[in-house]
């Protein structure tokens, strides 16, 4: 799980402002974003051991126009979201974005040039207002992992992240699977789940995603 959490806290930083305003393929804007992922990573990496807030910072201001972690928190909670309360389901949808993020900020740390391969799009990639992003991280080993972006187009126009398969892993379908088991640990107290959900998913101060 570890290593699983470490590419996909890489993968959303590939999305930049620049980028997206214009009507551009979703392909296309990630393979151009590359380059801002890397400009991320050795500018912020400095700052972290004196200013941890800074580099947190950066990565949020990021993260946040190109995740929708409404969704992913909801669909995490799966069949529990409808019996939480209107509070319950934001504290979730909260401590899940605080807590991944701080997750992708530690995982940045270990990124080693790794190389990022955006694949040509094939047919079918995309329908509609709906695309997958198919790509490939290459370690420095020579191990390859496939990565699949899902994404959607919003009414305004951008391509918002909504999933991420790694290597054959659901991202989302595991975090559901681990709220889930969570809620029935707690014996149905999903205040207990959210405030321990950073501990559910391995420690830190994480939270999930769909």
């Amino acid at each position: 799980m570890r290593f699983v959490i470490r590419y996909f806290m890489l993968l959303p930083l590939l999305f930049s402002v620049s980028l997206w305003a214009q009507a551009i393929s979703p392909h296309q804007a990630v393979e151009n974003a590359t380059k801002d992922l890397l400009a991320t990573i050795e500018r912020e990496r400095p700052n972290f051991k004196d200013k941890p807030d800074q580099f947190f910072t950066a990565v949020q201001d990021v993260l946040l126009p190109f995740i929708d972690f409404d969704t992913i928190a909801r669909r995490v909670m799966g069949q529990y979201y409808a019996a939480a309360t209107p509070e319950q389901r934001s504290a979730f949808a909260e401590a899940f974005r605080n807590s991944l993020i701080k997750t992708y900020t530690k995982g940045l740390l270990e990124y080693n040039n790794e190389e990022i391969v955006v694949l040509p799009a094939r047919e079918g990639d995309r329908r509609g207002n709906r695309a997958r992003v198919q790509m490939e991280i290459r370690s420095a080993t020579g191990a390859t992992y496939p990565v699949t972006y899902s994404m959607y187009e919003s009414e305004g126009g951008q391509w918002l992240l909504e999933n991420v398969t790694i290597n054959g892993i659901n991202i989302g379908l595991t975090f559901r699977n681990q709220f889930t088991h969570a809620v029935r640990m707690h014996k149905g107290n999903i205040d207990k789940v959210i405030a321990n959900w950073s501990a559910e998913i391995g420690g830190g101060e994480g939270t999930a995603s769909r």
